[in-house]
């Protein structure tokens, strides 16, 4: 029971089997760091969430960039829209059930692209050096309107018969 959401990248925690850990009236960071020391992941807070990974390469400087994706007239969380950084490499996630989103990614100049469908993209370049928070409101779409639609056919008639 805790106030914190979870997240984390499936291929991260495939293979992790059999945890039974019993403790009462610990801190969440204890069970964090005996749960997720013993079986090689790491763990970051950021504000209410908590991002569950493996450990990086020591060679090159990765940081997380996360936010919610939401519907700038309403304020709405996006479910399952789309986040891309595009650099060197493309990076791409979907929000989650509360509209977050969290891409961990190299050190570097990139392009991050938010598309949900019903709405205008939105392309922006950030530069990202460290972990931070990128929340995106997007605008609705315009809806395409026709004038009028003529439905025609000239196809045979076809006989049925009920028996």
């Amino acid at each position: 029971m805790t106030p914190f959401k979870f997240t984390y990248k499936t291929d991260a925690i495939a293979g992790i089997r059999n945890i039974r850990y019993r403790q009462q009236n610990v801190p969440v960071k204890k069970v964090l760091d005996d749960l997720l020391l013993n079986n090689g992941l790491q763990y970051e807070q950021i504000q209410t969430y908590i991002l569950v990974k493996k450990p990086g390469s020591t060679s090159t400087q990765t940081a997380t960039v996360y936010g919610i994706i939401t519907a700038a007239q309403s304020g709405e969380a996006l479910i399952g829209s789309t986040v891309s950084l595009s650099g060197n490499k493309t990076y791409t996630t979907l929000t989650n059930a509360y509209g977050f989103y969290s891409l961990t990614v190299p050190s570097g100049d990139y392009v991050l692209n938010s598309s949900h469908v019903g709405f205008l993209e939105s392309n922006e370049t950030v530069v990202i050096g460290e972990s931070y928070r990128h929340n995106v409101a997007l605008q609705v779409k315009e809806a395409d309107t026709m004038q009028a639609v003529i439905v025609s056919s000239a196809g045979k008639k076809a006989l049925f018969k009920m028996w």
